[in-house]
C-alpha cells in the first residue's frame, strides 16, 4: 500500500484534518495551503485538542505516532498488530470525532487564521438545480465511474462531479493541472472513460 508523504508537525495534522474534513467540496485548482507563522501555538493548540477530543487513548496515540513522529501507516500496523489501512481507517475516525467538536474545530481555525480564510472558501457547494439538469440532460455522476478515492476527492476537490465536467476540458495540459491530479489518475480517469464508450481523443 502506497502511504502519502505529510509535512512536518503540526503542518501535516492541520492539512490532514482539512482533507477529511472537505474532501468533497469545491476549492480553486490553484489554491495552496498556507504557511502558519506561529508553529509553536498551533502545536500547542493541536496537542490539548487531541488531550480533549472525544476520542479513545488508542486513536489518540496512534494520531500522535502518524502526525508528530511521522510514522507511516504501516509501521504504526506493525507495531499495533494490524493492517497500515487499520491504521488508516483509524486515523480518519479519529479526524472525524475532532471535527464533530465544533468548539474543538473553532480552536483549530482560530489558532492559523489563514486557514480560516480557506475554510469559507471550501463551504461553498455547487448548485444542486445546476447538477440535476446536468443528470437530467444525460450526463452521469463521476461516482458511477470505477475510480480510486485519491483521483475521485482531487476532481471533487477542483469542482468536478460529472463525466461532462472532464469532457469539458480541451486538452490533457488543463486536466494535468488539477490540485493533487498526476499521471496515474490521469490514466485512471482515461481508462474509465473509454470503458463507458466515451470519446476521449481530444484528452490525449
Amino acid at each position: 500500500m502506497r502511504t502519502a508523504k505529510i509535512r512536518e508537525w503540526p503542518y501535516g495534522f492541520l492539512d490532514d484534518f482539512w482533507n477529511y474534513s472537505y474532501s468533497f467540496n469545491i476549492a480553486p485548482d490553484s489554491l495552496e495551503y498556507p504557511t502558519v507563522q506561529d508553529i509553536a501555538g498551533l502545536a500547542r493548540t493541536i496537542e490539548y485538542v487531541l488531550t480533549n477530543a472525544p476520542i479513545s487513548d488508542r486513536e489518540r496515540t496512534i494520531l500522535y505516532l502518524r502526525y508528530r513522529d511521522k510514522k507511516t501507516y504501516n509501521t504504526i500496523g506493525e507495531q499495533y498488530n494490524i493492517t497500515g489501512q487499520r491504521i488508516r481507517q483509524i486515523c480518519h475516525n479519529g479526524m472525524r470525532k475532532i471535527r464533530q467538536s465544533k468548539q474543538l474545530k473553532t480552536m483549530l481555525l482560530e489558532s492559523a487564521p489563514e486557514y480560516k480564510e480557506l475554510d469559507k472558501v471550501h463551504r461553498k457547494k455547487p448548485d444542486p438545480m445546476i447538477l440535476l439538469e446536468k443528470i437530467l440532460q444525460g450526463d452521469i455522476l463521476l461516482d458511477e465511474l470505477d475510480l480510486d478515492s485519491r483521483t475521485l476527492f482531487a476532481l471533487y476537490r477542483s469542482g468536478h462531479r460529472t463525466v461532462g465536467d472532464v469532457l469539458a476540458h480541451k486538452e490533457k495540459s488543463e486536466l494535468m493541472e488539477i490540485y493533487n491530479f498526476g499521471e496515474k489518475s490521469y490514466e485512471a480517469v482515461i481508462k474509465a472513460l473509454e470503458e463507458k464508450g466515451y470519446d476521449v481523443g481530444h484528452l490525449k
